[in-house]
């Protein structure tokens, strides 16, 4: 007769390598946004409109790898997803988790809004303060915030699943209304993100074909390039950046929220919980990837990384 257990040792095993890679995870969020942070904070040549953005976003990113992550690897590691922290604290965990997600969520999206309103109108890049980019980084933050401790959003808001042998804390809500509107909002801010990008797709068609019409020019080739053009090629390349950003991001939530559109409150038992956990895990490394992004598309913050890294 076959046994379905697991032996000690091969628990042990798997214990030992998932501790490794969640380090691993761990450590790259925190290193990797505390240097987006650093650059930012201590370059002034970084301190431009959009990076303020990619600076708030960051700090989302780094607040996922002090409060999320470490929490979620110790209930899943050291005591082998058995959540020993009674309901309280998985509804603390629940309204962090949440709030960091819609928040990173709104982030990208006034982000698109900025990138498309830097190409499609050339005097907002001029008219545009520090001021109007600080009031969508308090509305990023404070919105999220205020849904996920307002009493009628949260009620039912998670789900504790509680039994003589396991504990389990999920990230779902009971309430129909409340999962209507998670649904909805998700599709309204798709729709407002792709329309920005493909807006910003049908400008970059158009400035290419605009400069292979001056270059034809014989007696035009030598002049200088036009400051408007050099300020587009500039705005075209920080929306590849932020592109690649959401689209990374859409990658990582897509698992999730399939797992949360498919699922019922009836029907959720401990049998799902390796597909929660690892679409929850897959969720929370696109923290860990931004900084990668940027270092590798922005040559800017490349170099600054490599500074403060003191890599020649």
């Amino acid at each position: 007769m076959n046994s379905t257990h697991v032996s000690s040792d091969e628990l042990y095993f798997i214990q030992f390598l998932s501790s490794i890679l969640l380090f691993i995870i761990i450590f790259t969020t925190l290193i990797g946004n505390g240097l987006v942070i650093t650059a930012v904070i201590t370059t002034p040549k970084l301190q431009i409109r959009p990076n303020y953005l990619i600076l708030s976003l960051s700090i989302t990113d780094l607040c996922v790898g002090v409060f999320v992550m470490p929490l979620y690897a110790y209930f899943g590691v050291v005591h082998i997803s058995d959540w020993k922290y009674g309901s309280v604290m998985c509804d603390i965990y629940y309204t962090i988790t949440v709030s960091l997600m819609d928040t990173s969520v709104l982030h990208l999206t006034f982000i698109a809004i900025d990138r498309y309103l830097s190409i499609a109108r050339i005097q907002y890049s001029r008219n545009t303060s520090k001021r109007h980019v600080m009031a969508m980084i308090a509305f990023s933050w404070i919105t999220p915030l205020s849904a996920t401790t307002w009493p009628q959003y949260r009620r039912d808001s998670q789900l504790f699943l509680d039994n003589i042998n396991q504990s389990i804390c999920f990230p779902f809500t009971n309430n129909k209304i409340n999962r209507l509107n998670v649904h909805v909002s998700c599709l309204i801010v798709l729709c407002i993100i792709v329309s920005m990008y493909y807006g910003v797709y049908k400008k970059s068609i158009e400035f290419k074909t605009k400069r292979k019409r001056y270059e034809r020019h014989e007696f035009q080739r030598h002049k200088p390039e036009d400051k408007n053009d050099k300020i587009m090629r500039r705005e075209f390349k920080v929306a590849k950046t932020a592109a690649v950003v959401t689209i990374v991001f859409a990658i990582c939530v897509t698992p999730f929220n399939i797992i949360y559109f498919v699922s019922d409150a009836k029907t959720i038992s401990y049998r799902h919980l390796a597909h929660w956990q690892t679409s929850l895990w897959i969720m929370y490394i696109n923290s860990t990837l931004n900084p990668i992004i940027y270092g590798a598309l922005n040559p800017n913050f490349c170099v600054v990384f490599k500074r403060l890294l003191k890599i020649t």
